[in-house]
Parts: structure tokens; C-alpha cells; sequence
């Protein structure tokens, strides 16, 4: 170890450097706990987590920071700690206390560091931010020490986490790793949209080949970041758990990765309940996979059980049957406040894990094999795996195998939902016992969820599951494939005994654990239709004169509602403002009441239209739709992805038919940060890419639309020049190409597939009103290289610009990020300011665009 205590070094909070000529890790870690205003409390947890992590990366026994690849490079470590101001020592030195200023100098010398030599490119940085924090928008802030203590700069003191995340973005180290381990309840402050929630800690020029970070958030936007009273923060235990070797992937020789820590922290953070709730829901934007640690082999799991929001945890007993015997025992639950079981297995034989309420009634049983490191198991268990039994092969079958096969056979059902084709997304890593080369990688299945059987063949050994569903529930398990055996799979998904809520919950708009106690008797429904015939009235939240627009009283649960059509070419303008052509629409679409309950409401839109997106077509008939919708203090437009009539007869790959219906969900209770409205489209071919779209999903959904260009490619028996125009060609959905295009991109599946930049060209320019097109052709021409002509670049931003406000939620934040590049430039500067206001405005979490506009 080299620790350094020169002043200068100490100044910018660095505590120790090696000075290697190899691509290292360079590590910088602030932590807050106290407070310069009286208005912010002190809290211990974020200095001591600070503190854990510098030991993690510093330590030399098992389980710390080991990364031959990149080893340890330089870490710097500021505090504030100590309620009386003083600085902290770190490795027998003084190190600076977390202002603002501090940080900045800090920030500038971490950026020099790993930035310095030849090979720059192959360092890893990491930077680890715990402290207080505020949201505005969907927009997080860090506290640091000095917040609040300029009354002239109300944003002093605080630093915008998405402006310094893209800002590392644009730094030449490739391997990037952000935390921030702080909340995001709402701020009080009063600010304007466009404005920057804090003042930069880093703002270096950005670069066409900026980097993709990857980012851990220790929880969802409008909520707490909970820590104990004499321990770490929830989050930074969970982190150090998982670094420490949970999130270890024995196939990967025990390497702890980028996506498998992000994954695992998830999962530790989320077992932490209170009610049957989780504390904290922890999110992330996964990057390309890179190695963070490694550990040695364990010899012991850790098994983790919980039960499901339904029951509780407090009036359980759970028993332990060992398989292999007639050991049984009682399993004493820890008295720690936490609702779950921790267990650490040492024998390796399968043991029966029963849960019985207080009737002594099971609730749940589950059989499990140790699996070391982690075994994550609910209770009751949706999925349930059958003893494997015997194949009678064929003996022409057997010809020329590597090696003993096992049949999987899959079948996932979610009920009272519609199935979905691409529902779900079952990933099979080996964990042992497998030399054949085609499992050196993990193997990718996509499976249907109306019960329908799929069947894949795998070399025998032992294997780690992870299903993924649209919806965003993930199901773990391990099993262990027998020689000649099938093994049999059944995956029940989450869903509600309402029709209406399983679609939601199928399509991602709606959480699981989201709809209980929602149901009200059919006499407390009060919904009607009429049609406004004069000035605005309760639907009046967009200023201007008359419209002829329908409207739609709703109530859900004695909260009134009021929704109507907006202006198709801006929403933010009155529909009135369309002219003849906005009523000629009016008159050709209507919206109706749909069912409710005690908290959502559905509404369902009838787009008489023959076609509403015509190729070459610029007139008003032939724009996108938005929905206005108010509600008690708030106001959103959405963006309507309706096909029309034409919706009706859609086809997909195989030339099923296979209709678009567009229906819209309206939560009156949503979490913090999220809009009331949300758009659900109802195809069995596209409902589960949207889902992973709207959680930009790249993996999953990557995935999903690589199973699709293989579908294509077999149903017409051979190759095509250009796939995934093909599918566009077969669906005549310019909705549904744009939205296998964004996840295309945003997978890097587009440059797989070989797409030519031509197909995007004509998808820019075959549907004029459609502003998306031409923001995923800039998009892809600057992530290829091809954006060198700065003219012809901004020309198709403001072609997007000119056509109004993309419908998808995705190529809104892209055009407002492309346009960010060019915020200086004359021709640019207006259309960057007003895209970053609605990309603020926007919901990100939604596929559609829902811009909250009061």
C-alpha cells in the first residue's frame, strides 16, 4: 500500500496512489453526515458508509477490492463527519470536509488521475457520493456541507446528480461506476424547469463517443434513503455485501461484474420491508459489462427468504426439513425489525424450507439445493421446478452429441392477461459441472406467457435461472440438469383479479404489490360521457377558446377526473389552435370511461380514422393524438400511440393478426415523480418490448428484438438484406418500427443486425409528422461516427424540432441530449432550451411520452 499524506495530495482528499504504468482503478468517495445549516439534521450512517467503502477498496483480506485488470490506482476521501467542524483523519492524516469547493477541486483531481497516460481509455473510475439529497422533477441533488448557506444562491451547495453523471460521460476512462447513496424526496425549493437542480462539480466539453456509465441509485425518485442509527446506510450494507462476494458469478471464475453487483444490490436492498413494503427500490442504468472485484470460491450460501406482500412475516414459523433424512427443525427468526431469513448453508445437501402461519397452516413450502454464493427464494414460490425424469431418446437423436443433453421445458402463465409472445425473458448461466463451449456464455430464451410449452436443449450440469417479465418482477433460481433427463419449469406471474389491472400489470404501467385492496363495489362507480359544447369548463387546464374536442368525466374513488383530446401538433396548445383540420380529428375520435377501482381508472380511446400515419401524409388528420387529462392539483398531456382502424388488423411476423388497441391507465395515487397517465397498448407481439422499452431495458429488450429477427428470418426461409425493415414492412406499423428501432440503438443490436442507416433515413422521412424518425437518425449517425457534419446534424434535430413533441419518452430524452450538444449554437440555442424544459417535464418511466404540465 502506498498511502500519501503531502499536503497537496491531502488538499484534494487523496489518501493513496500508485503509481503504475497498467490501467488502474481510480476511486473517489464523499460522505456527508454533517451540516453547515441548521435546516439539514445530522446524520451518522453516510460518514461511516463512506468510510466502509475507502476500507473496501483499501483492505488487503479476502473479500475486498481485488481487480487484476485494473488494481488499485488512487482513492481520495472527503468528510464531513465531526458535528464541530473539524476534519477527519484517514491513514494518519487529515482529509477535507465535503464543501462544495472541496468537492470541486477534488472532482477536478480525480478527472486528472484518470485521465493521465497512454492508456487512459482501460482505467476504471468510481465514484461513491452518500449524503442528504433532494429531487425536483426527475431530477436528484446531493447535499454537500455548505448547502443552504448562501441565502442570495439557493442552489449552492448542492450538485445535480443526471448533469454530473453525464458529465463523467464525457471522460476518457471507458469503465465507469457512479453511486449515490443519498434520497430524493421532493425539494422545497422553488426553481423553473430549466433549471439546474445545483451547480456543476465537473463540466468538461462533451465528445461524440461519450461513455455509457453505469450508474446505482440506492432508491426510487421521490423517496427516502433509510440508515441505521449506529450502522452504515440500508444501501452501502447491501453494497458491501454484494462486492464482498454475494454478487460473485461462479461460471465467471468468481468475478464480480458490473451487472451482476447492480442486480445483486437490488435484491439485498429490497429485502428490506416494513409492512410487506419495501423501504427503499433501488434503480440503475446498466453500461456494457465490466469486471469491478473477484473473490475465492465459497464454500458456504446464503439464503434469503422473504414472503409475498399478502402475508405476515410476524405470525410465520418456518421449518427445516433436510431431504436426504429425517432431520427436522425449527428456524428461529433473528429479533432485528427485518422480514426475512438470512440462513447460511454449509451442507450441501437439499433441505425442504416450510413457512406455517399461526394455525400451523403451510403457507409455502420450497425445496433448496446450496448454491453457493446466494440463494434469493419467495415464499409462496411462483416458480416451481419438477423432479427431472427420464427421456426415451431416439438413438439417431444421441448421433454425435458433445455430451449428455437435458430438455428444459418452459411454460409461464399470468392471469386474466391477455398472453404476450415476448412476455418473458429467461436467462440460463452455468454454475458447474458443464464443459461444453456453447455454455461459456450465459444462453437466452424468450418464452410466451399463455402457457404454451417451450422447449431448449442444454448440456447437463448445474445452472442459475433468472426469469425477467414484462411486468419487471425477476424470478432466481438454481437447479441442477440431470444427463437425459427434462426437467419441467411452471413461472406463475404476478397479476390482479381485475381484467383491466392484469393488462397493466402485464404491460409494466402498473406495479403488482400496487393493486391491492383496489376493488370497490359496481355502485360506487360514476362515470359518464358527454361533449363539450362550449368555453373550457372542469377540462379548462389548457388556456385558449372553444374547442370541439370530447370530454370525459371520470370518478375513481370520489377523486374526479377530466380528460379530453389535446392539440395534435402541440400539446401544450390549445386544440382549438388546430383549425378545421383539429375538429375534422375530433369528430373522428372518441374516448370513453372504462372500469375503475379505488385507485385507477380506464380509459379507452376510439380512433375512427382509416389510418392516421399515411406515408408521405403532412396534414392535420394525419398527426399523432395527445390526451389532456386532469385531475384534484395536477394536469398532464399524453402522447395517444393509436393505429386507427387500421390498429385493428395489424399482423405480426408470422402474419397472425394481431390487433393494436390503445387504452390509458389513470393512477390518482401515484408514486412520487411518476404521472397520473399512462398509455397501454394491447398486442401480443409488442405489448412486452414497450415494457422493457419504458424501463430502458436494453438487455432484455435487446434480447426480445433479436428473437424477433430470427422469427422473421425463419418464417420466410431465408436471409434478408435489412431484417428489422422487413418486420416494419410486414406490421405496417411505423409505431412499432420506431419502437423496435429505439431499443435497437439503445441495445447496439442496430449495427448487429447490420441495419443500414437508410432504413432509418426512410423512416424519418416516409412519416412527416412523426418527430421521433429523424431523432434516431441523428442518434445513430453520431454513435457511428457519421455525424462529422455538424450542419446536417442540427438540420435533422430542428426537422424533429419542427415537427413537435416526440411520442415515445426515449427519443424525447435523445433529442433534448443531441440538441444539449449544440445549446451555444445560434440556430439551436431556443429548440435546446425548450426540449430540456419538456425532457424535464416528461415522465421517464413511461414508453409515451406524459409531459406534467401543472
Amino acid at each position: 500500500m502506498t498511502a500519501t499524506t503531502r499536503r497537496e495530495d491531502r488538499a484534494v482528499g487523496l489518501v493513496w496512489q500508485n503509481a503504475i504504468e497498467v490501467p488502474a482503478a481510480h476511486v473517489l468517495i464523499i460522505g456527508v453526515s454533517h451540516y453547515q445549516s441548521g435546516s439539514v439534521p445530522f446524520v451518522a450512517s453516510p460518514a461511516r458508509s463512506a468510510r466502509a467503502v475507502a476500507d473496501w477498496f483499501l483492505g488487503e483480506e479476502e473479500g475486498c477490492f481485488k481487480n487484476a485488470r485494473t488494481p488499485l490506482g488512487s482513492l481520495a476521501i472527503l468528510l464531513s463527519e465531526a458535528d464541530d467542524g473539524t476534519e477527519s483523519t484517514v491513514l494518519g492524516a487529515f482529509v477535507p470536509r465535503a464543501t462544495f469547493q472541496n468537492v470541486q477541486k477534488a472532482v477536478s483531481a480525480w478527472r486528472s488521475r484518470a485521465e493521465a497516460g497512454e492508456r487512459a481509455e482501460e482505467n476504471m473510475l468510481v465514484l461513491f457520493v452518500v449524503s442528504h439529497g433532494e429531487s425536483f422533477g426527475r431530477r436528484t441533488a446531493f447535499l454537500l456541507e455548505d448547502y443552504d448557506t448562501l441565502p442570495d444562491q439557493i442552489r449552492f451547495g448542492m450538485s445535480e446528480v443526471e448533469q454530473l453523471v453525464d458529465a463523467v460521460a464525457n471522460l476518457t476512462p471507458k469503465a465507469q461506476l457512479l453511486v449515490f447513496d443519498c434520497c430524493r424526496l421532493p425539494t422545497l425549493l422553488r426553481l423553473g424547469f430549466d433549471k439546474e437542480l445545483g451547480m456543476p462539480l465537473l463540466d468538461p466539453p462533451g465528445r461524440p463517443d461519450a461513455r455509457q456509465p453505469m450508474v446505482l441509485r440506492s432508491t426510487a425518485l421521490g423517496h427516502a434513503a433509510y440508515g441505521e442509527d449506529a450502522g452504515l446506510t440500508v444501501f452501502t450494507e447491501a453494497l458491501l455485501e454484494a462486492a464482498r462476494g454475494l454478487a460473485a458469478t461462479p461460471a465467471d471464475k468468481w468475478v464480480i461484474g458490473s451487472s451482476s453487483l447492480a442486480e445483486t444490490v437490488t435484491r439485498l436492498v429490497g429485502l428490506r420491508r416494513k409492512d410487506g413494503e419495501p423501504l427503499q427500490r433501488p434503480g440503475s442504468a446498466l453500461s456494457e459489462w465490466f469486471p469491478i472485484s473477484k473473490v475465492e470460491p465459497a464454500a458456504t450460501t446464503t439464503a434469503f427468504i422473504w414472503l409475498s406482500s399478502d402475508h405476515a412475516f410476524a405470525n410465520m414459523n418456518f421449518v427445516e426439513r433436510i431431504a436426504d433424512g429425517d432431520k427436522i427443525r425449527a428456524i428461529p427468526r433473528a429479533n432485528d425489525g427485518n422480514e426475512f431469513l438470512r440462513l447460511t448453508l454449509t451442507d450441501p445437501a437439499p433441505r425442504r424450507i416450510d413457512a406455517r402461519d399461526a394455525a400451523d397452516v403451510s403457507i409455502g413450502e420450497v425445496e433448496l439445493t446450496p448454491y453457493p454464493p446466494v440463494i434469493f427464494q419467495e415464499l409462496p414460490d411462483r416458480m416451481s421446478i419438477a423432479q427431472p425424469r427420464p427421456r426415451n431418446l431416439d438413438p439417431a437423436h444421441d448421433f454425435d452429441r458433445a455430451g449428455p443433453r437435458v430438455a428444459i421445458v418452459f411454460s409461464v402463465r399470468q392471469q386474466n392477461a391477455a398472453p404476450l409472445a415476448h412476455g418473458t425473458v429467461a436467462k440460463l448461466t452455468a454454475t458447474a459441472n458443464v464443459a461444453e463451449p456453447i455454455v461459456s456464455k450465459s444462453i437466452v430464451a424468450i418464452l410466451p406467457t399463455g402457457g404454451h410449452e417451450t422447449t431448449i436443449e442444454l448440456p447437463a450440469g448445474d445452472y442459475t435461472l433468472v426469469v425477467t417479465s414484462s411486468s419487471g418482477t425477476v424470478q432466481t433460481r438454481r437447479f441442477t440438469a440431470k444427463p437425459d433427463t427434462e426437467t419441467r419449469i411452471d413461472l406463475e406471474l404476478p397479476s390482479s383479479s381485475d381484467e383491466f389491472m392484469a393488462q397493466a400489470i402485464s404491460a409494466g404501467v402498473v406495479a403488482a404489490d400496487a393493486v391491492r385492496d383496489t376493488r370497490v363495489p359496481p355502485d360506487a362507480l360514476e362515470t359518464h360521457d358527454k361533449q363539450r359544447t362550449g368555453s373550457p369548463a372542469d377540462g379548462g387546464w389548457i388556456a385558449g377558446g372553444a374547442t370541439f374536442a370530447p370530454v370525459v368525466d371520470q370518478s375513481v374513488a370520489q377523486v374526479k377526473l377530466v380528460s379530453a383530446l389535446g392539440n395534435p401538433k402541440n400539446p401544450l396548445v390549445d386544440w382549438s389552435a388546430g383549425g378545421e383540420e383539429a375538429s375534422h380529428v375530433a369528430a373522428l375520435v372518441g374516448l370513453h370511461a372504462g372500469p375503475t377501482n379505488q385507485r385507477y381508472g380506464l380509459l379507452t380511446v376510439d380512433d375512427r380514422r382509416t389510418r392516421p400515419f399515411r406515408r408521405k401524409a403532412e396534414k392535420g388528420r394525419d398527426r399523432p393524438l395527445w390526451l389532456a387529462v386532469a385531475g384534484p392539483g395536477w394536469r398532464e398531456v399524453a402522447w395517444c400511440p393509436t393505429m386507427g382502424r387500421a390498429g385493428r388488423w395489424m399482423r405480426d411476423e408470422n402474419d397472425d393478426v394481431d390487433p393494436w388497441r390503445v387504452e390509458f391507465v389513470i393512477d390518482t395515487m401515484p408514486e412520487s415523480g411518476r404521472s397520473h397517465a399512462a398509455a397501454v397498448v394491447q398486442s401480443r407481439q409488442w405489448t412486452a418490448l414497450l415494457a422493457f422499452l419504458a424501463r430502458r431495458d436494453f438487455v432484455n429488450g435487446g434480447a426480445i428484438i433479436e428473437t424477433m429477427l430470427e422469427s422473421l428470418l425463419w418464417s420466410i426461409g431465408g436471409k434478408v438484406d435489412n431484417p428489422l425493415a422487413a418486420i416494419a414492412g410486414k406490421i405496417d406499423n411505423p409505431l412499432a418500427a420506431i419502437a423496435g428501432a429505439l431499443m435497437a440503438i439503445g441495445a447496439g443490436r442496430l449495427d448487429e443486425a447490420k441495419i443500414p442507416l437508410g432504413w432509418l433515413e426512410n423512416l424519418a422521412n416516409q412519416f412527416p409528422n412523426v418527430p421521433d424518425g429523424p431523432v434516431l437518425l441523428a442518434r445513430q449517425r453520431r454513435l457511428r461516427g457519421e455525424a462529422t457534419d455538424t450542419r446536417h446534424h442540427r438540420a435533422l434535430l430542428l426537422e424533429a424540432a419542427r415537427r413537435g413533441v416526440p411520442g415515445f419518452s426515449l427519443a424525447l430524452d435523445w433529442l433534448n441530449e443531441e440538441l444539449a450538444l449544440y445549446a451555444t449554437h445560434s440556430d439551436c440555442a431556443e429548440a435546446a432550451k425548450r426540449f430540456r424544459r419538456l425532457a424535464l417535464m416528461a415522465d421517464p418511466s413511461r414508453t409515451f411520452t406524459v409531459l406534467r404540465v401543472g
